[in-house]
């Protein structure tokens, strides 16, 4: 037994009484001394503190159980910042709503115009039977009152002939039995960013209970994880679908502005051809040879805009027969003369080749609209390999023109596209460089060292 000491003690223990009830005691231990300071006795006194020990028991459970919803929901909030795919995101807030408050299904419901539809579920039932459910809001009055005014509701047994419950049994119909057969409680959360009604989150239980305030905060905390995710997937989607618009204009826009002034152009040269041959023939070979070079930049614009269609089709020529692509299209849109250059090459990794197109493209595009050149060159040399044992050369490629030029000083970083340049030269590891001066044309330089 432990020595009191000088000052007593106190301790706490657990017993277990005749019935085999748990007890807590707290015992205080306190030393009797004589008039000579001596301790002759100690002299304890015991107290049942059983209630309080549950107490701090049931408050630590009750902390570790918060701290366990709260880190799922920044888990679940994190995923939702990370991804706007729908789909693995619903099926992730489902499975840890179930964990979280133990219940036996759950599911998502789209408000998509005036009718609930089914987006995901977690649970026992036939995925693909849940994904039949449509609630048109005006034939499931129960699901409205949730969605509708925004209020969480409860119906502690589907199964009875309570009002409620044959309501929510009559809207599902035939789908009743082999979905919500086994569902003894039914809750049904309203999901809404602000103003805006996105969906319903029901909760399906197994068994009968009553939830508490606390699994309906919960679950009201999940409702709103869903809809943030659903907004994000809707957002996404509208700016894609934008995105694809803007896209499409800007392919119309550039098919006016080049292919089709060009094809007006030929079209007119083949109209008076016939009557100009008669007259000149020096003047006729002359305006036929344009119009070869026209039909020539058109046919090459054309295959520009398609491979914005469909920029996979950036890696299955070579680099030479892009930049002959492009050459041959400023030509036909602007009828300036390009010569071109380019060296025998060995194939280049895939992100080298994209990133060289799109800056001698940007470039092309700055001669054609700015320079008011009369002639250009673009060339592609394999320079010496060095004493590195490179598995590719490194290369130069080089877009020059003659014309008016401009005070590098002067020009802001974004025009031009020169900072677009700069950052796909960088993505490569190449070195771009940038020679113009008022009158004296320009030169841009890419130089990637190789592998």
């Amino acid at each position: 037994m432990r020595d009191p000491g000088p000052t007593g003690y106190d301790l706490e223990y657990r017993i277990v009484r005749p019935d085999g009830s748990p007890r807590w005691v707290r015992t205080r231990t306190f030393p009797i001394r004589d008039e000579h300071g001596q301790i002759y006795r100690y002299v304890g006194i015991g107290e049942d503190i059983t209630d309080r020990v549950e107490a701090y028991q049931l408050l630590e459970q009750r902390v570790a159980e918060r701290t366990r919803e709260l880190s799922t929901l920044l888990e679940i909030s994190r995923q939702v910042a990370l991804t706007l795919d729908l789909e693995p995101l619903s099926d992730l807030i489902l499975k840890q709503l179930r964990a979280a408050l133990a219940c036996d299904g759950a599911a998502i419901f789209e408000l998509k115009g005036d009718t609930l539809t089914a987006v995901a579920y977690d649970g026992p039932a036939s995925q693909d039977q849940v994904r039949q459910l449509r609630f048109p809001l005006e034939r499931a009055p129960i699901r409205r009152r949730a969605v509708v005014d925004q209020v969480t509701v409860v119906i502690p047994n589907l199964q009875s002939d309570a009002a409620m419950a044959r309501a929510l049994r009559r809207a599902a119909g035939d789908l009743f039995e082999p979905i919500y057969g086994n569902v003894q409680s039914w809750i049904g959360v309203p999901m809404a960013i602000q103003d805006r009604l996105t969906g319903l989150l029901e909760i399906h239980f197994a068994s009968l209970i009553r939830p508490d305030p606390r699994q309906v905060d919960l679950a009201l905390a999940f409702a709103s994880q869903a809809a943030v995710a659903m907004e994000n997937a809707r957002l996404y989607e509208q700016a894609q679908a934008l995105a694809a618009l803007e896209e499409r204009q800007r392919l119309a826009r550039d098919l006016h502005d080049a292919v089709s002034q060009t094809l007006f152009s030929a079209s007119l040269i083949a109209e008076v051809l016939p009557r100009l041959w008669e007259r000149n023939p020096a003047e006729g070979q002359r305006s036929l040879a344009e119009l070869h070079q026209l039909t020539r930049g058109a046919l090459a614009e054309m295959r520009t805009l398609l491979l914005e269609l469909r920029p996979a089709a950036l890696l299955e020529v070579g680099l030479a027969d892009l930049l002959r692509q492009l050459a041959e299209a400023a030509t036909g849109r602007s009828r300036l003369p390009i010569d071109l250059s380019v060296d025998r090459l060995a194939p280049l990794p895939p992100d080298v080749q994209v990133n060289l197109y799109r800056i001698a493209q940007e470039a092309l595009s700055n001669v054609a609209k700015h320079s008011g050149a009369g002639h250009a060159t673009v060339s592609l040399r394999c320079l010496p390999t060095g004493e590195g044992g490179e598995t590719t050369a490194p290369l130069e490629l080089s877009i020059v023109d003659d014309g008016r030029g401009f005070d590098l000083a002067a020009v802001q970083p974004d025009s031009f596209g020169l900072d677009i340049m700069r950052e796909r030269a960088e993505a490569i590891g190449a070195r771009l460089t940038i020679r113009s001066s008022i009158g004296e044309g320009t030169q841009v330089t890419v130089f990637w060292p190789g592998e």
